[in-house]
């Protein structure tokens, strides 16, 4: 059924949004006609199950390849809303390697150029760490104008002042007050 595939993918993202963990899926359709691995072990026996294991992929990419199959291919705009999503996605993982996959299917299923893709990629990114760095700074409720921190992906001095509602990216490490 639909349960189980829609489950895995929330779970893949839940873990992608409030973790370091790389989640790995095995794909729900190479335990057919079994609905659940406890039925696959029952009916073919542990070791048939381990070497299926083997097949496991990366929980963004699965993801994302699911996202695909569902796509409707003659609607334009669904076909930018899929695009967006899988976007988003890509902003939730820092693997090079889940980044290389997920941009190969996007220029293989939009058809656009890798370089403006990798910039598609940035731009979600970027956009990805300004909304988590709002977060934060809602959560902190400080009463100082500055907030210090360090930036995750490129590990360089920024910090967010709150009275102009900005984030300075690569900042130096000492400032003037």
């Amino acid at each position: 059924d639909e349960v189980g595939p829609s489950n895995s993918e929330n779970a893949v993202r839940m873990l992608l949004e409030n973790s370091d963990i790389t989640p790995y899926v095995l794909d729900p359709d190479l335990l057919a006609p079994h609905k659940d691995p406890d039925e696959y072990v029952k009916a073919n026996g542990l070791v048939a199950y381990q070497n299926l294991l083997k097949k496991s992929q990366k929980g963004v990419v699965w993801c994302v390849e699911r996202i695909l199959k569902s796509m409707d291919k003659d609607d334009a705009l669904a076909k930018d809303k899929v695009k967006q999503e899988i976007l988003d996605l890509t902003a939730l993982t820092q693997d090079p390697s889940d980044i290389s996959a997920i941009t190969d299917l996007i220029v293989k299923h939009f058809h656009i150029g890798k370089q403006d893709v990798k910039q598609l990629i940035n731009g979600k990114k970027k956009e990805h760490r300004i909304e988590a760095y709002k977060k934060t700074k809602k959560e902190l409720g400080r009463e100082k104008r500055y907030l210090p921190f360090i930036e995750r992906s490129t590990c360089s001095y920024s910090y967010w002042d709150k009275k102009e509602n900005t984030v300075y990216l690569g900042a130096a490490k000492d400032l003037d007050r």
